[in-house]
């Protein structure tokens, strides 16, 4: 994933400011700021081909998702805190056509939560989000909708609920470096990640990859409907 992460900083062309709505949340509603009509791309499709095809995907079989972390779809970039935003990208590659370049997080919208575990034994349990890496995204049954929209489980390439992560042990809000090493040091993983619609009626977003009630729409639509199985690379913008 090094050399994704080197071809993604070689070729962002962004602004240094997040966007955000005037409250500084989104409510999981549309964001026409994030994910409204008329946004310029802001990549090709031989970029975020590049991406996936160093991360080991076959291109052209099936449909390719790609994260991109720390990028806005406004195009402008930030570093990655917990927060209630859909201040990532999410594309979606048809195995032909044309690029789908969505707003989503990928990063939790809380620092912290009953449903997550204490990893370091503290007493407070501590958030956590994947780590950049190749993932499998698999559709769940339509009783398992989350705000009545089709959800998919992502799990590692070999068919595993646990997916790496890291985790946010002082509850700050971001994944710095110490946490990190300690995180991949004490092999932190998280379960049950899924893509679904985030904000009103869904559960809290601690670590899944979701998307506003608009694009998770444009979502299910572009990997070709709720019964389709995806590939998903994640990488860290600069």
């Amino acid at each position: 994933m090094r050399a994704a992460t080197c071809l993604l900083a070689s070729m962002l062309a962004v602004s240094a400011c997040a966007v955000a709505d005037p409250d500084g949340a989104y409510d999981g509603t549309s964001c026409e700021k994030c994910d409204g009509p008329g946004l310029p791309a802001l990549h090709d499709r031989a970029f975020y081909e590049a991406i996936a095809s160093d991360a080991g995907v076959a291109l052209g079989v099936g449909p390719i998702v790609i994260g991109l972390r720390g990028v806005a779809r406004d195009g402008s970039y930030h570093d990655t805190h917990s927060t209630a935003s859909f201040d990532d990208v999410i594309a979606v590659l048809p195995p032909s056509g044309s690029v789908i370049e969505l707003a989503a997080a990928t990063h939790p919208w809380f620092t912290t939560s009953e449903m997550s575990p204490d990893v370091d034994g503290d007493g407070h349990r501590d958030v956590g989000m994947i780590r950049p890496g190749r993932y499998r995204a698999e559709s769940r049954p339509p009783s398992r909708d989350i705000a009545g929209q089709p959800t998919f489980h992502i799990v590692t390439v070999a068919g595993s609920d646990k997916l790496p992560g890291w985790r946010d042990t002082n509850h700050d809000g971001t994944f710095d470096d110490t946490e990190r090493a300690t995180s991949e040091a004490r092999g932190d993983t998280l379960g049950a990640v899924l893509f679904h619609q985030g904000g009103a009626g869904a559960p809290a977003a601690i670590g899944c990859q979701v998307f506003s009630a608009t694009s998770i729409k444009s979502f299910v639509t572009a990997v070709g409907g709720r019964s389709a199985t995806l590939d998903y690379v994640l990488v860290d913008a600069p």
